[in-house]
């Protein structure tokens, strides 16, 4: 099969045409591959983006929408902050024969991501779990790490639930009133403060990631739920949502029960109209991943992708991080 690769600009009109129709036909996405999350990180973070296809017989088979900063003269492909899986497209998944055989549209587009964009870094999605057909051509691959679970079609959603987590919301679950909201207002605040209590902050403005949370609500692709203990916020959650799975994107309580309850009540509501997987995007921090396995998941590797970068855009890496 002849394959063939373009470039285009994240303004480009035909190539947003060409992506949004890919993103509806595709078997494999997620919602960080979805132009409305990739347009709006890239506001608040200050990224821009680069559109790249692989297509044959004038039909597009997988796209790439990469991120990218400015290093000199430069562009350097980043993993932007809160996107667990980088923007990808394929139509169909690729099957073994076709990776034997170097049939899969994968090795164009990572050809055209590797000479447009030395050292790309690519976090796959967990189902495109085969990365051999990227290490025979010289890319290197390091697992990550998630839980995901399978939501019950019946019962309670808990009952999967490791021993103290379920105890402590079965104890606590009366203490709050959990509803999901459209004001992202008070989720923020929940995240930050959670954030300060870890001596960290948001990577961008409130009012950018303001402004994030509202245009993935307008394209249905984010779901907020606060939990109130006597009226007052006690935690948030800012859900992605895709086809039948829910995404743990961004959290935030305050100290005790209060997110062991909201999550158990999110859950439940999913479950009830109709998701049946729920994903906790990462579990690569060993206090993070206690808490998220405590909720039943199963423990599911993911990959990152990443092909050498120039020897200069090293250096400058390297010493900007020193800086920090």
């Amino acid at each position: 099969m002849a394959w063939h690769t373009e470039t285009y600009a994240l303004d480009d009109p035909a190539a947003r045409q060409r992506w949004a129709a890919l993103w509806q036909a595709a078997s494999l996405r997620s919602p960080f591959s979805h132009l409305a999350f990739v347009e709006a990180s890239a506001v608040a973070l200050g990224c821009q983006a680069t559109f790249v296809f692989a297509a044959a017989e004038e039909r597009d088979a997988a796209a790439a929408l990469l991120p990218w900063k400015s290093r000199g003269p430069w562009r350097a492909p980043v993993v932007p902050a809160y996107t667990a899986y980088s923007a990808l497209l394929l139509r169909t998944p690729p099957t073994d024969a076709d990776a034997h055989n170097d049939r899969t549209p994968l090795r164009p587009l990572l050809a055209a991501l590797r000479e447009a964009f030395p050292g790309t870094a690519l976090h796959l999605p967990p189902p495109l779990a085969d990365v051999r057909p990227a290490q025979w051509h010289g890319w290197q691959a390091a697992p990550l790490y998630t839980y995901r679970a399978a939501l019950p079609a019946s019962g309670s959603v808990t009952e999967g639930w490791r021993g103290n987590a379920r105890r402590r919301f079965n104890k606590a679950h009366q203490q709050y009133q959990v509803s999901e909201t459209t004001d992202p207002a008070p989720v923020i605040a929940q995240i930050r403060a959670s954030l300060q209590r870890q001596g960290r902050d948001l990577p961008c403005t409130e009012e950018q990631l303001m402004a994030w949370f509202t245009a993935l609500q307008r394209v249905r692709l984010l779901r907020l739920f606060l939990a109130k203990d006597a009226g007052t916020p006690a935690g948030g959650m800012a859900v992605l949502v895709d086809r039948a799975e829910g995404y743990n994107w961004l959290v935030g309580s305050t100290p005790g029960p209060a997110m062991t309850v909201l999550m158990g009540a999110v859950l439940t509501q999913l479950r009830e109209e109709g998701f049946r997987t729920y994903d906790w995007v990462g579990a690569n921090t060993a206090s993070v991943a206690e808490f998220k396995r405590s909720f039943g998941g199963t423990l599911t590797p993911y990959y990152r992708l990443t092909c050498p970068a120039p020897r200069p855009l090293r250096w400058l890496r390297t010493l900007q991080a020193y800086r920090r």
